[in-house]
């Protein structure tokens, strides 16, 4: 659903944006954030709609990337060891 290279997109079968739209709509959310496929860091997709939050731990605490996210209201930031490393939106 969220992978970016064109082999992950073969592999995965993307969402297409209108159906991601109907879910959204049906649970009345805003986002949705999805754990299932490793990720170099934490990433967003479909213009931020899906995150992805899924990370290698040991390889990003090694270097020092993104390993969670925090929600505070409705801001969401990437955070790492150290803290809050960025804002998402």
């Amino acid at each position: 659903m969220v992978s970016r290279t064109g082999e992950d997109r073969r592999k995965y079968k993307p969402l297409e944006n209108k159906d991601l739209q109907e879910i959204l709509k049906r649970y009345k959310v805003g986002h949705i954030i999805v754990g299932h496929t490793i990720f170099k860091d934490i990433s967003t997709f479909y213009n931020g709609q899906v995150i992805g939050v899924n990370v290698d731990n040991k390889e990003n605490r090694e270097k020092k990337r993104g390993r969670a996210v925090l929600i505070e209201g409705n801001t969401y930031y990437v955070v790492g060891d150290a803290g809050i490393q960025r804002k998402l939106y």
